[in-house]
């Protein structure tokens, strides 16, 4: 069901947890709502940088360009 979708901005995935933070604080300081959330991939371990849960893509897009603008960041939106 489509009206079941959820999206998040994924800004980065990083190895080490300290390049991770220093993503996290930037954008926080632009004023964007980021976390980290911890993943595996392909048996290595990620630290994933992302913002907002968004009920459409189209929302979810409007901030990725927000970022895109203020940061310079190329961001992908992710379907949760």
């Amino acid at each position: 069901d489509k009206y079941d979708k959820k999206y998040s901005i994924q800004v980065g995935a990083f190895e080490n947890y300290s390049r991770a933070e220093s993503r996290m604080y930037m954008l926080r300081s632009e004023g964007f709502g980021v976390r980290i959330e911890e993943t595996t991939m392909d048996g290595k371990f990620f630290f994933i940088v992302r913002e907002g849960i968004y009920s459409t893509k189209k929302s979810a897009e409007k901030i990725r360009l927000r970022i895109k603008a203020r940061t310079g960041i190329d961001c992908i939106i992710i379907e949760l």
